[in-house]
């Protein structure tokens, strides 16, 4: 049954809610599927929006042609006689409905082409992170390399010296130098830090939408990669997977956010907006950066649980990291699910900070 609500005359209003009622479902503007707008005199434009929040049907019931004149100014999307059958305003309607349907599909497709064209045109990894990617764990000869090679960056030094010392890491003295720092937290976690700081530059870009910032939004990454490579180390799983699947999976809403119109505030916004969600728009993001496949499925799955361990690892990651008044209950369910104990997460997550405004 259609949703519809009515404005304008309110003798008019009465007559077609009597005449309608059983045939349609009266409700307020905002769960309304289309705006009935009752008009007889010129007065009664003064009560009207010039726009409407849904698609709108003039009913009129007058033959002064200066109505007219007032009709150009109003964005309706059909015009009825007020002497017409309840069978005529039904089809015309459901005509609208169509119509309407249809353009939206055809916009949310046109939008759905320029999302994808983007990440078809999206900057490669910056050549510090492809490097880093190309290593392995136990590639010591070549971590060295890249060591030293972050050691002659001074801004990658000072960037990575800065996270270090920051009370996430809870060290117990200043750290001075990349190679205090790597004898402290390890050269595998120094390479997760770099990996982090090469992708920031993509989240310097307005994110109002998304009711964050770009820095929120890149330290909720951050934060994320560090809770799913501490779960996966638990877990005796791949932890630089899980490191970069919690470090990528909100890279979609780099690409997505220059498209939206309206605010966020969950996954299905975006996808009534674009065709899209983030998680689909990353996984396309990581495989042109030529990312493994299941790294880019369990980005994809996100925001859904699943009975794969390294998928649940990024769920319950980026569910822990941002919700902090649930953050031990979240803790708790997870440890019941994959039978591990997660004390040393629990101590890590006493130096997170707590104001978050991520989806």
């Amino acid at each position: 049954m259609v949703n519809i609500s009515f404005i304008g005359n309110e003798g008019l209003i009465k007559s077609l809610k009597s005449n309608l009622s059983s045939s349609v479902n009266i409700t307020v503007t905002s769960k309304a599927d289309i705006i009935i707008v009752t008009v007889e005199t010129l007065g009664d434009f003064n009560a009207l929006p010039k726009n409407f929040e849904k698609p709108a049907l003039l009913c009129l019931n007058s033959n002064d042609q200066r109505i007219v004149q007032y009709i150009k100014n109003y964005n309706f999307s059909g015009i009825i006689p007020f002497s017409a059958t309840k069978e005529q305003i039904l089809n015309k309607i459901s005509t609208l409905l169509s119509v309407q349907q249809t353009k939206t599909v055809n916009e949310n497709e046109l939008i759905k082409t320029k999302v994808l064209a983007k990440i078809d045109n999206i900057p490669p990894l910056p050549v510090i992170a492809q490097e880093l990617l190309k290593l392995t764990r136990n590639d010591e000869t070549s971590m060295k390399k890249i060591i030293d090679k972050i050691k002659t960056d001074q801004g990658i030094s000072s960037k990575v010296l800065k996270l270090v010392n920051s009370p996430f890491y809870a060290l117990k003295k200043e750290i001075t130098s990349i190679d205090q720092a790597a004898i402290l937290i390890g050269t595998s976690t120094i390479k997760n830090i770099v990996l982090s700081i090469s992708i920031e530059e993509f989240y310097k870009k307005n994110f109002s939408l998304y009711g964050t910032t770009g820095g929120k939004l890149w330290e909720h990454s951050h934060h994320t990669a560090t809770i799913s490579e501490l779960i996966a180390r638990k877990l005796k799983m791949d932890t630089d997977s899980a490191y970069l699947a919690g470090l990528m999976h909100d890279i979609g809403k780099v690409v997505l956010v220059d498209f939206l119109v309206k605010e966020v505030k969950k996954p299905d916004d975006e996808k009534q907006q674009t065709g899209l969600t983030h998680s689909e728009v990353a996984a396309f993001v990581l495989e042109k950066w030529n990312i493994a496949k299941q790294i880019i499925n369990s980005v994809l799955n996100h925001h859904t649980m699943t009975d794969n361990n390294f998928n649940i690892i990024l769920y319950y990651a980026n569910l822990i990291e941002k919700d902090v008044e649930s953050r031990l209950e979240l803790i708790k369910d997870l440890e019941n699910r994959i039978k591990i104990d997660l004390t040393d997460l629990v101590n890590i997550l006493e130096h997170f900070r707590v104001d978050h405004d991520d989806v």
